[in-house]
């Protein structure tokens, strides 16, 4: 009768971290690209201090073309920018703030062109 492979701890946190790699890899890949397009205009506070779906960042990246002049991004950072963004949640009042500023005038939302 054949054995099944024991699945040793060590062995379990191997496979974990290997796996694990990649994501922080792509999560260390965002956050670069967050600092070097978002940081050249924005505080990473007020960035980091708003949530969204992938849907959410691509119209603010469309309203920054449209509206304040953002520079070309090639699509692959782009869609890094967006992925990191997306999945990086608020899980707390921003260092320095606290409250939020006040809503936008609707001319400056995303979908008023």
């Amino acid at each position: 009768m054949p054995t099944r492979p024991s699945w040793h701890p060590l062995r379990v946190w191997l496979i974990f971290v290997m796996l694990s790699g990649a994501g922080h890899a792509a999560a260390e890949e965002g956050e670069t690209l967050v600092q070097t397009y978002c940081a050249a205009c924005h505080s990473l506070a007020l960035v980091y201090s708003q949530s969204g779906n992938n849907g959410f960042w691509r119209d603010i990246i469309d309203l920054m073309r449209a509206k304040h002049n953002l520079g070309p991004i090639p699509p692959e950072q782009e869609t890094a920018i967006v992925d990191y963004l997306a999945t990086r949640a608020v899980t707390g009042p921003v260092e320095g703030r606290t409250q939020r500023r006040a809503p936008l005038e609707p001319v400056f939302l995303p979908g008023v062109r």
